[in-house]
């Protein structure tokens, strides 16, 4: 399983290769937003090149907190040049 730490303007967000199952949160890469599953988290599997699933996150810029995700140590922030 692959562990990443991703940086958005809105997140600094944990994510990793495991699978994403509705109720989820998960991280579009290539566009850098967040979303939660509601339904057919099959197709977000299958392109798993570009989805991964958020298992921790620390809210930037008054974000709100992600619902259910854990939250990062705010001294990740200071490791990533915040």
């Amino acid at each position: 399983m692959t562990r990443k730490l991703i940086h958005t303007p809105d997140y600094l967000i944990a994510v990793d290769d495991s699978e994403i199952k509705k109720g989820d949160y998960r991280l579009n890469t290539q566009k850098g937003y967040v979303k939660i599953v509601k339904n057919k988290p099959g197709y977000y599997n299958r392109r798993n090149d570009v989805f991964k699933k958020v298992i921790g996150h620390l809210p930037l810029n008054n974000s709100p907190a992600l619902e259910g995700v854990a939250l990062l140590p705010s001294y990740l922030l200071e490791e990533k040049g915040t």
